[in-house]
């Protein structure tokens, strides 16, 4: 049984990741996500996998894996909520370098990961906020993880197309707050042509889930810093707080740095070639993934835990 507490709405509002908890009473007003595959109950009523909704002054039963949303309601209006997220987060584009996302009012809030669950926030004021249809995500490395986004403030809208053309739409669901769009990959974490879309300026929650722990090789970078224990977010240099379990690693006769710095700048006998090979506990956003032609180290043994953080350029 846990709540963990979700940073990244920090200090506009309150999130809570719960786990494994019979009961739990919520006061005031909340958006509920349960990420479990057993339904979460509000009285009489059943919260499927996946499902959202806005609870008031009710109690949640059978919570396995859920996301809580608090706080929302402890602003003057939704207006001045956003004005003020949108002065603290950095752009989208600023921090994926997505040609999509260029010149787009379409703000992020950190990355923050916990086990397998990624969460991040976005504010999107551009009406219609037009990123672009896409179908590949390569903020997340790892295929086969599953996506979904569920609206907190305003309405949006979750497009589907045949093709990389808006005129061949298929599928569009409405977002109104408290809702998440069905999900639409497919079983082998394959999605069509998809894109969010506002009607009015909104702001959502972006949620991942990745498939069982895989082994990753995982390149020296100058876009990727590894901070232990952690860093502090900023607007420039925003932070996906993340949780990798790292086993012991031989470097070929290198050791690395005694202080409690990674940088990007790989230790002098450590070849640009070379990639680390890492059983991860989650994976959070990378460059992308190595060329598999090149050599990897071996992977030995004694796992330890450790609290690390990416930043993007």
């Amino acid at each position: 049984m846990s709540v963990e507490d979700i940073t990244i709405g920090d200090p506009f509002f309150s999130v809570k990741l719960i786990k494994s908890k019979k009961n739990i009473f919520v006061n005031g007003k909340a958006i509920v996500l349960n990420l479990s595959n057993s339904p979460l109950k509000i009285r009489q009523q059943v919260l499927g996998h996946l499902q959202s909704v806005i609870v008031i002054d009710t109690a949640l039963t059978d919570v396995q894996c859920a996301v809580l949303i608090e706080g929302l309601s402890n602003h003057l209006s939704d207006s001045d909520l956003l004005k003020k997220v949108c002065m603290k987060w950095p752009t989208a584009f600023e921090v994926r370098k997505e040609e999509r996302l260029r010149g787009v009012e379409h703000y992020m809030s950190p990355k923050q990961w916990v086990g397998q669950i990624g969460l991040t926030f976005y504010c999107s004021m551009s009406v219609p906020l037009k990123v672009g249809l896409h179908k590949d995500h390569p903020f997340c490395p790892l295929p086969g993880f599953r996506e979904v986004h569920t609206q907190v403030i305003g309405v949006g809208k979750m497009q589907q197309c045949y093709q990389k053309d808006i005129r061949s739409l298929y599928i569009e669901e409405l977002m109104a707050p408290g809702v998440t769009h069905r999900p639409m990959y497919d079983a082998g974490g394959n999605y069509p042509w998809h894109q969010y879309e506002t009607v009015t300026p909104s702001l959502f929650m972006n949620i991942f889930v990745l498939p069982p722990t895989s082994i990753f090789a995982v390149p020296f970078s100058n876009k990727c810093n590894i901070s232990l224990p952690s860093l502090e977010p900023t607007r420039t240099s925003p932070l996906a707080p993340i949780t990798l379990l790292l086993t012991y690693i031989q470097l070929a006769k290198v050791t690395l740095p005694p202080s409690n710095k990674l940088t990007s700048t790989p230790p002098p006998s450590l070849k640009s070639s070379t990639s680390l090979l890492l059983p991860f506990h989650l994976i959070p956003p990378l460059p992308p993934e190595p060329d598999k032609t090149k050599p990897t180290l071996p992977l030995l043994s004694v796992p330890s835990i450790l609290s690390c953080g990416y930043v993007s350029e």
